[in-house]
């Protein structure tokens, strides 16, 4: 929804987030990996790109933009619950 406001390097920390988000539960299933492909069609990132496992801590330490943070949040919020 909001992601396409993020700039590449932002993009990039938001897949990184996203993926720590889907594994913190032990497992990714199919709709979990179904919404990071969609999200990285949403982004303009190649569907071949994978996540290079970012720490939380460095993701949360290089986003300083305000509004950078409400995306995060916001689209991160609907990711944890995608299997209600």
């Amino acid at each position: 929804m909001f992601l396409s406001l993020l700039n590449t390097t932002e993009k990039m920390l938001f897949l990184e987030a996203a993926n720590q988000v889907i594994i913190s539960d032990g497992r990714i299933d199919d709709a979990e990996g179904q919404l990071l492909q969609e999200y990285k069609n949403e982004m303009g990132i190649p569907k071949e790109y994978t996540v290079k496992n970012i720490s939380l801590n460095r993701i949360v330490s290089e986003i300083t933009n305000e509004q950078t943070k409400k995306i995060f949040l916001i689209e991160l919020l609907s990711l944890c619950f995608i299997n209600e």
